[in-house]
């Protein structure tokens, strides 16, 4: 499914499990009531540190809805939707702040693949871009020409994807402000580790000098779990 609405809570670490269990049984709401077919993917910290990037603390969770974009925009645009994943959630809680994004997904082959392989491995490295940019369209249209070919040089890399918004309707639910998502699947945190050590580190670093300007970025490394239709 080429599009992707997330749903990025931030809090504190402590609120992370009480959140994800929440997001589990709302998710769960959602697969059962969907007319349309919708994938659930759920991101939550992972344990360990990724001593090359040091960005804070990761989100407290992250929920990626994929489906066709008709469905996505009538999903941020329900009442019962954002009652049930924003309100609700920031009740249930406390400490939380969520914002919202719809992409359309990019994917790019890696090793030898013809084509993207399905994401199963459970390492996602996380990476978010932010403005001001001077020209988003020109640093969204650099990075997809550039900077997933060098990615997929990665040793043990299992997917590389890339996240490009689109316009969503207006929700209570504040905007998050990326300009381009960035997403490196590994199998866990050691390949991810290793990978950041080999010396395609040194063409991804030359590549990033020559960005158009942007505001900053973050990386956290996070675990991918499946939500899956259980009643």
């Amino acid at each position: 499914m080429p599009n992707s609405l997330f749903l990025t809570y931030e809090g504190p670490p402590s609120n992370s499990e009480p959140l994800c269990e929440w997001i589990r049984i709302c998710g769960q709401k959602l697969l059962t009531a969907a007319a349309s077919p919708i994938e659930l993917d759920l991101f939550k910290p992972t344990p360990g540190k990724v001593p090359l990037f040091d960005d804070g603390p990761a989100p407290a969770a992250i929920l990626e809805i994929c489906a066709n974009r008709e469905t996505l925009l009538d999903l941020a645009a329900g009442d019962d939707f954002n009652q049930m994943f924003y309100k609700e959630a920031l009740e249930a809680v406390p400490g939380l702040a969520l914002s919202i994004g719809l992409f359309r997904s990019l994917a790019t082959p890696v090793a030898r693949e013809r084509s993207a392989a399905a994401r199963t491995a459970a390492l996602s490295f996380v990476v978010r871009y932010y403005g001001p940019s001077s020209d988003e369209q020109a640093f969204q249209n650099f990075y997809t020409a550039n900077h997933p070919p060098i990615l997929a040089r990665f040793p043990a890399i299992r997917n590389v994807f890339c996240y490009l918004p689109e316009p969503i309707p207006v929700t209570p639910i504040p905007r998050s402000g990326v300009i381009l998502g960035n997403e490196v699947v590994f199998d866990d945190l050691a390949g991810l580790n290793a990978a950041l050590q080999s010396n395609v580190i040194a063409d991804l670093k030359a590549d990033s000098a020559r960005f158009p300007s942007f505001g900053h970025s973050t990386h956290h490394a996070m675990m991918r779990e499946k939500l899956i239709k259980t009643v």
